[in-house]
């Protein structure tokens, strides 16, 4: 039985040895979202200003006389920090890298009625992550009680799919005996489940389904697998999915050419900071598959679960990747201090748990890894590969390569130099790698493209790139066209890129067999790498928050550069029409190449009335033509997708029309001036939440004039009320203000361009709850009823 374990903790905060005040919470529970945001962090822009610290997690637990004669694991999907595991006082595991799932066996370690388990984790070594990592136990834990001899291993691969044949792999182990495995005689039996009905009862091995549906991303068919031996009984969700490549037919999927609309994706939830849950995923992936997006690599950490049921249910391919660094630091305190000691660990956690995925079709050995220029990088590199192939054979292996950071030596050097000059204490402020990148991505933008080309940068990344069955480039789409010439067989993607290139990028995708796809930096804005995707305008003050450069902002808005994607892909049915806010048009601004753009789809600007400004228009068409309340502005061919205008503010309708060869319409869209900002509309996910401590209502708030038009010029004041008696808490609340002085967890916020959002996380008991909500100078007061009814199995 796995038993949920994220109810019941207590969580203190250690300070210099001493721990702080407990807390009473639920799991997941990211400590560092609930720390005051500080100019001074040793942590800085890379956290948004968060900083880090140690916290110790407390829990009791009763243990029946039944459970001792089983093995008993405690199962973390997420531990962020350096992590030790006690119960009743004995240390029973260590664990280090934050991005992957660890057990704790702690059979030898309970007694029959109460016990406890404390987990700390130390996160207080700062920094050692480029983006915000959250601290603590972040993802949720399981308390797992199982015979000792049990099923192990378990692995469901697609041989065929004409007809659909798959082979389920499964070993018999008893872990009392110093984990021996026993094939006889306890065979394994299996019994394939497609939604109530039993499609098939027999042996494991290879099973032929006739009739069955094949997974894809456009029609995502899951099965159920309940394999079964003499003691035990385990669940696998499976579908059936087979992939091939080649440089001459791309990349295929059930034998159909695919192209990978893809975007990169840090792990954190916005408002919810590092948090997992179901519902927060499966929004997100909803939203990204909504806007057009059929993939995502996961930057730069191996996947939740959670993330990945979310892609395996909603149909989205995933690109999983394990490190962001091998052995030469990118910041002074990570992973990069036990690479050589844990990353067989790590590659063996990541790929046992998600090679049952049918989602997961590549896994990535690392991004912007600089080790690969010399040949000890080059072993390394080829060392991952072989030990990822000897767990899965059936998916290709990539790199996210960035071939200037190659040619042009990081800051740092090799790890024993680094580890031989610096002192475990010592701070270092000049940082290389990839936050090297960043800084003259910042100055040089597309223009480093001259770097990559040539046979020089060739030979730099060949001898990683060779060993490959998919090359990924970081801003190296230079090459895109030579690359058939010169490496005849290779296959490549773009592993990440820029918004403002795909003009350029994605026609080349559409030409080139050999290039199967283009991943933008980045799909959802995240926390961290604060304002280096963000335009900076001098009238803007506050503490960087967000990286500010996503295409779908932290609330889950899609902006511009999602519609100018869209244009791109031919995907967009009318022309985005976009301008750049009033208040900031006339601004000195910092331009970041990450963004492409600022404008915002509203016509709404009181005050700025017989002021100039920008409108932006994208689209596939030949023409556009501009009207402000039925005047002609102008007429403009659009050049790489995208058409601009000056035009001065007057209230009433701004419209884009798109016109072909002939100039005859072809579509259009308008924009129109709202009225006074009168109150706030309230638009929530759900409802009726299950009582089971993880069920999500997301909360969005919109001012709004009286006839229900958004009012994105207008700030207000927002807060939220619950009844001590309340069935649900507040998880998040805030805005996707990238320069703030605000963080998530209060329950007063402002509004950004006239929106804001909240998120309610069930309980564990039923029942309603009225959340007040009230905002504006006015005090505009409204009431929202949320229910919770019983849910999910809890223990403890």
């Amino acid at each position: 039985m796995r038993y949920d374990f994220n109810r019941g903790w207590m969580v203190e905060r250690e300070s210099g040895g001493a721990a702080g005040p407990g807390k009473k919470i639920d799991l997941p529970y990211d400590a560092m979202i609930h720390e005051p945001r500080r100019q001074e962090t040793n942590n800085g822009d890379r956290s948004g200003f968060y900083p880090g610290g140690c916290y110790l997690y407390k829990k009791r637990f009763m243990i029946s006389r039944e459970m001792l004669s089983c093995q008993i694991l405690l199962c973390f999907d997420g531990a962020y920090g350096l992590t030790t595991v006690l119960v009743n006082g004995h240390e029973v595991c260590r664990h280090a890298y934050g991005f992957t799932a660890f057990e704790a066996d702690i059979s030898g370690a309970v007694a029959e009625g109460e016990n406890e388990v404390q987990v700390k984790c130390d996160n207080s070594y700062t920094p050692n992550c480029r983006w915000y990592s959250g601290s603590g136990l972040i993802r949720p834990v399981s308390l797992l009680v199982r015979p000792w001899e049990h099923i192990e291993d378990v692995e469901i691969i697609t041989r065929s799919v004409s007809p659909a044949e798959v082979e389920i792999k499964a070993c018999v182990r008893n872990s009392r005996e110093n984990g021996s495995r026993k094939d006889e005689p306890a065979p394994v039996t299996v019994e394939i489940m497609d939604g109530e009905d039993c499609i098939y009862s027999g042996s494991a091995g290879r099973i032929t389904l006739p009739g069955a549906a094949l997974w894809s991303a456009e029609s995502p068919k899951l099965y159920l697998a309940r394999l079964k031996s003499e003691k035990d009984c385990v669940e696998q969700r499976f579908g059936i999915r087979k992939l091939s490549w080649s440089a001459r037919e791309g990349f295929l999927v059930n034998g159909e050419e695919t192209k990978l609309r893809g975007c990169c994706l840090h792990s954190d939830n916005g408002i919810l900071g590092a948090c997992t849950y179901p519902d927060a995923e499966l929004r997100k992936v909803r939203i990204l598959k909504e806007n057009g997006y059929n993939a995502i690599r996961s930057a730069h950490n191996p996947c939740s679960e959670e993330l990945l049921e979310a892609c395996d249910s909603l149909g989205m391919y995933v690109i999983d990747e394990l490190y962001d660094g091998w052995y030469i630091p990118k910041t002074y305190h990570d992973s990069a201090r036990y690479f050589q000691e844990t990353w067989r660990d790590s590659v063996r956690a990541m790929v046992e748990k998600d090679r049952n995925h049918p989602s997961v079709i590549m896994y990535s050995i690392g991004n912007e890894v600089t080790e690969p220029r010399t040949e000890e990088g080059i072993r390394t590199g080829r060392a991952l590969i072989q030990e990822i192939k000897g767990l899965d054979g059936e998916r290709p292996v990539t790199c996210g390569l960035n071939i200037m950071l190659m040619k042009w030596n990081s800051t740092f050097t090799e790890q024993g130099e680094y580890r031989k000059e610096h002192l475990p204490d010592c701070e270092v402020k000049d940082e290389g790698g990839s936050a090297f990148f960043n800084a003259l991505m910042l100055k040089l933008g597309a223009a480093m493209g001259i770097f990559v080309k040539g046979r020089k940068s060739d030979r730099m990344i060949s001898g990683l790139a060779d060993s490959l069955d998919i090359v990924g480039y970081n801003y190296g789409e230079c090459r895109y066209d030579e690359e058939g010439k010169a490496n005849p067989g290779r296959i490549l993607f773009g592993s990440e890129t820029l918004v403002g290139r795909q003009w350029y990028n994605w026609p080349r995708v559409m030409k080139h067999p050999y290039l199967i796809g283009d991943f933008v930096w980045t799909g959802f804005d995240y926390i961290g790498e604060a304002n280096i995707g963000h335009w900076k305008y001098e009238n803007k003050k506050g503490l960087p928050l967000l990286y500010g450069g996503g295409t779908i902002d932290i609330t889950g808005m899609a902006d511009a550069q999602m519609a100018y994607q869209q244009a791109v892909w031919g995907e967009l049915p009318e022309p985005y029409l976009g301008v750049r806010p009033l208040d900031i048009a006339n601004v000195r601004c910092i331009r970041r190449n990450w963004r492409m753009t600022d404008v915002y789809a509203s016509w709404t600007w009181h005050g700025h009335e017989g002021e100039r400004t920008a409108a932006e228009v994208f689209a596939d068409a030949p023409y556009v033509r501009l009207l402000r309340n039925g005047e002609v502005i102008g007429t403009k061919k659009v050049r790489k997708y995208k058409a601009s205008f000056k035009v001065k503010y007057e209230p009433g309708t701004l419209t884009a029309v798109l016109l072909d060869r002939e100039k005859r319409e072809t579509g259009r869209t308008e924009l129109v001036t709202a009225g006074a900002a009168e109150r706030i509309l309230v638009q929530t996910s759900k409802d009726i939440l299950r009582a089971n401590g993880q069920d999500l209502c997301y909360m969005d708030f919109t001012i709004v004039d009286k006839d229900g038009y958004p009012v994105p010029d207008s700030e207000w004041e927002i807060s939220i009320r619950l009844p001590e008696d309340s069935k649900v808490s507040l998880a998040g609340f805030g805005s996707a203000a990238p320069v703030t002085g605000e963080g998530f967890t209060s329950n007063l916020h402002k509004t950004y361009y006239g929106r804001a959002q909240a998120v309610f996380r069930a309980g564990y008991e039923d029942g309603d709850t009225e959340v007040e909500i009230c905002a504006g100078t006015s005090g505009t007061r409204q009431i929202v009823k949320l229910s919770c009814v019983k849910g999910d199995r809890e223990f403890g």
